[in-house]
C-alpha cells in the first residue's frame, strides 16, 4: 500500500476535496513566486 499524506484544512463553504500531487503544487508555486511584479516579495 503507498504511504499517503493528507492535511485537512477547514474552509468554509468548500464543497469539493481534491488530492494533488504535492512536488506539481510546489512547482506551480515556485513558478508563480519567480514571475512576482514585486522585486522585494518574499513569498
Amino acid at each position: 500500500m503507498p504511504n499517503y499524506k493528507a492535511s485537512d484544512i477547514d474552509a468554509p463553504g468548500t464543497r469539493e476535496l481534491q488530492f494533488v500531487d504535492v512536488a506539481d503544487a510546489i512547482d506551480n508555486i515556485v513558478r508563480l513566486a519567480d514571475g512576482c511584479r514585486f522585486g522585494d516579495c518574499t513569498h
